[in-house]
């Protein structure tokens, strides 16, 4: 299902192109419309983007007219192929605002939203009452009797891009048109308690003069939203509430993926879901599924990790201190490289990680660190880094403040003094304790 029929169709079938769209393709185009065959475009075999009794309603006459204007450069009254293949294929950045006369003409209380009352007082005059219900539920993404698009996502999309403001859907449903944007902006969507399904990917922005970053991916809203392709925009993923789910077939090629406290990252339909090298995953939520971190990834953040990790990356537990749970094992790769800081004496005041179900398997580096301007080498007392109902598996090297600790196999301890300080810190019981 396209998303925006009715835009295409105001925008006389978009002031720019798809992605992809070719020369060739363009050119096709026209000579279908151009029906005298004179190599140049009137108003009026523009207006065939259009149904003839639009030509009622004063603003689509007037968007028409400008969106003539515009691609008429030479204003020769008469739209050549060059004009054509150059107005289609840019960005629409200088362009009038087509959709905006369209749309604040059907707005009739002005309140930026387009519900269907306002929408069926003027589009069923043009097409048929089906017709327009159709269109209707295409733009507000399946929506019933009194829901509403937001104006200011649908204002800002050119031809099928996002560059912010904020998609709020009105009922469950699928959507989108192919070749879909993400541009500098980015896509801001708002389940608003429904459950939504993206089928084709979300793409970086191909439109020439976009940044090398995009906007990204903002998840709003309670409810689900899935995505199912293979998603190539590289701004950050934001998955403020609610739930972002992956589907068996989708990927992100996101370097920054945050979950925010009470936000869900659903991975679980994934096979080998890894968290790749030059990503960043902030979980203060949940993720759901197992996964793996791999080498040169880092997992971030104070949340619950529901399937089985490992992680052969950066760990770093909290933001400064906090906590991490994992609810179905955690292994620690020979690569992994753990940091756990502490601030301060107590049970809140040093990261931790507690292990509450499978095993936790040491390996890799720990690396202990004193945060915030906490002096570790003027305290004595313990510190519990780790919890675990089952443990196994050795750390390579242990560090503290950067003094190396030495293995002692009969204790299952790791043990260093660095000036009147001694640190010992046990595999066993996940405990680091500091004496004078």
């Amino acid at each position: 299902m396209r998303l925006f029929p009715l835009v295409s169709l105001f925008l006389l079938a978009t002031v720019t192109a798809h992605a992809g769209s070719s020369v060739k393709a363009l050119t096709k185009q026209f000579r279908r419309l151009d029906s005298n065959k004179d190599t140049s475009l009137s108003t009026d075999e523009l207006g065939k983007l259009l149904p003839a009794k639009f030509t009622r309603n004063g603003a689509l006459v007037e968007t028409q007219e400008a969106m003539f204007a515009w691609f008429d450069e030479d204003a020769s009254e008469g739209i050549d192929l060059g004009e054509w293949i150059e107005g289609k294929t840019s960005d629409g950045a200088d362009s009038p605002d087509f959709y905006g006369n369209v749309f604040d003409e059907l707005d009739a209380n002005g309140d930026g939203k387009l519900k269907w009352k306002e929408f069926n007082r003027v589009i069923p005059k043009y097409v048929s009452a089906k017709t327009a219900r159709g269109w209707f539920n295409a733009i507000s993404s399946g929506s019933s009797t009194g829901s509403s698009m937001n104006s200011g996502f649908s204002a800002s999309i050119s031809n099928g891009s996002y560059s912010g403001g904020t998609l709020s859907v009105a009922s469950g449903s699928t959507f989108f048109a192919s070749g879909v944007n993400i541009r500098d902006n980015g896509a801001i969507i708002d389940t608003t308690g429904y459950a939504v399904t993206i089928t084709q990917a979300l793409v970086h922005s191909t439109i020439a003069g976009d940044n090398a970053t995009d906007g990204g991916l903002v998840k709003n809203g309670a409810g689900t939203l899935t995505l199912y392709a293979a998603n190539t925009y590289t701004g950050t993923t934001v998955i403020n509430t609610g739930t972002l789910v992956l589907a068996s077939t989708a990927s992100l090629t996101s370097p920054q993926i945050t979950t925010a406290s009470g936000a869900v990252f659903d991975v679980s339909a994934v096979s080998g879901y890894t968290v790749a090298s030059g990503v960043t995953l902030t979980n203060d939520g949940t993720v759901n599924g197992d996964f793996t971190l791999a080498t040169g990834g880092t997992l971030n953040g104070s949340g619950t990790f529901s399937g089985a990790a490992t992680a052969n990356g950066a760990l770093n537990p909290g933001n400064g201190p906090g906590f991490q749970t994992f609810a179905s094992g955690l292994t620690l790769g020979s690569t992994s490289v753990t940091t756990m800081e502490i601030v301060g004496s107590g049970a809140t005041v040093a990261d931790s990680v507690n292990v509450t179900g499978g095993t936790l398997t040491f390996s890799g580096n720990l690396s202990i660190v004193d945060f915030g301007g906490y002096d570790l080498s003027a305290q004595t007392g313990t510190y519990n880094l780790f919890d675990f109902v089952t443990g196994t598996g050795n750390f390579d090297v242990v560090t503290i403040d950067g003094n190396s600790l030495t293995y002692n196999g009969g204790t299952d301890t790791w043990n260093t003094t660095a000036g009147d300080t001694t640190y010992e810190f046990n595999e066993g019981t996940g405990v680091l304790s500091v004496s004078k």
